[in-house]
């Protein structure tokens, strides 16, 4: 088992490098920002909304950081996660800390590899490898077309567990 911290919702710098320091894997529910950004605008102190889910400065920290969902608290999709991770955007449209946004990739690999280590599982999952189990999903528009907006509106089109299709999209 891996030493977690869960949410690090607020994490000043000082906070980050602790963390760093003694190990700790972050695992962040970016989907926060989508369903509760509006309340973090108005209740969070302006000088510390620059340490909300910071994850760009965890994960350039050095830090090992997985996104999940924390379900039911937040959106239990992972397309919302990923979305907010590099969107930064509430359900309403406001922005929350866009200087901590990451690129799609990295929000993937945070999601899928990141995760599977914070499981201790990543020698079973988190990567499309030989030895690894086959779950996956495809999903359009592909999240790397650089719409970064119409992450949000991805649409799983096939479901894979196991090496077998579990779901089509008709």
């Amino acid at each position: 088992h891996r030493h977690r911290v869960e949410h690090c919702g607020i994490c000043p710098p000082e906070i980050a490098k602790r963390l760093g320091a003694a190990g700790i894997v972050v695992v962040a529910q970016p989907g926060f920002i989508y369903e509760h950004g509006e309340r973090y605008l108005h209740s969070v102190e302006a000088n510390k909304q620059g340490w909300l889910h910071p994850l760009r400065t965890l994960a350039r920290g050095g830090l090992r950081v997985a996104l999940g969902s924390d379900a039911p608290v937040a959106p239990p999709d992972p397309i919302v996660a990923i979305a907010a991770a590099v969107t930064r955007k509430t359900m309403y449209g406001a922005r929350v800390n866009v200087g901590e946004a990451v690129d799609v990739e990295t929000a993937i690999r945070l999601h899928t590899e990141s995760s599977a280590y914070a499981a201790g599982d990543e020698h079973l999952k988190g990567r499309i490898a030989p030895g690894q189990l086959a779950d996956l999903v495809v999903i359009d528009p592909d999240p790397l077309s650089g719409e970064l907006d119409a992450i949000s509106e991805a649409k799983v089109l096939t479901t894979v567990v196991g090496g077998r299709i579990a779901y089509e999209r008709s």
